[in-house]
């Protein structure tokens, strides 16, 4: 499970945007928080630490692509998908300098989200190897249950992906999280049913 934060000040298109992304891929993304302004979005950004940016442009403070710039430069990696009104090209290439993942232009298509969507994914798991080696095991498997928790998962599949025998991750993930590993895949579907009921949708 991936958690996004959506930064865009026409509240009407965020608040169809957040309807859109609960509807269809409350599989894998989750909704970390929002903010109207780039300035807020900067301290907020700071202190989750989403896996993904969805990021207006025109914003009120600072500008999508300065927020883009600042959060660079802070050493934020979150994949970060510009979302505009405008096809200018002399944007497209500075989010593509920002290290942007995609460049959407309102309004878009759902088939369009989906490719976007696809891409971010598919950058976050890139993103994995090269963060892995500062995680611990249960890091690592605690990562892959939250991204893999629909899903049938087995010990052994985990304490590969953790690099360790099932036996010592069954001890480690409960001497660290005081949780089983089965327990914790519960929980996160639990809380992902939880999401659903709230949000009015079909929990099955």
């Amino acid at each position: 499970m991936r958690s996004v934060f959506i930064v865009e000040d026409e509240e009407i298109e965020r608040e169809a945007l957040i309807k859109i992304l609960r509807e269809q891929y409350s599989d894998r993304i989750t909704i970390r928080g929002f903010a109207d302004r780039g300035d807020s979005a900067l301290s907020r950004i700071r202190e989750l630490n989403p896996d993904i940016v969805l990021l207006d442009i025109h914003l009120p403070g600072f500008s999508g692509l300065e927020t883009a710039r600042r959060l660079r430069e802070d050493g934020i990696q979150a994949s970060i998908v510009i979302v505009t009104a405008y096809s200018r090209f002399e944007y497209a290439q500075e989010a593509i300098k920002l290290g942007a993942v995609d460049y959407i232009v309102k309004p878009y298509s759902l088939r369009t989200l989906d490719q976007t969507i696809a891409k971010v994914l598919a950058a976050c798991n890139e993103r994995l190897p090269a963060e892995s080696g500062p995680q611990t095991p249960v890091e690592r498997a605690r990562a892959y249950i939250e991204s893999n928790f629909s899903g049938e998962l087995n010990l052994d599949e985990i304490a590969h992906i953790a690099g360790m025998s099932k036996y010592h991750l069954s001890r480690s993930f409960r001497a660290e999280l005081d949780v089983g590993v089965k327990e914790y895949q519960n929980r996160c579907r639990i809380e992902q049913a939880e999401r659903l009921i709230q949000d009015g949708l079909n929990v099955a």
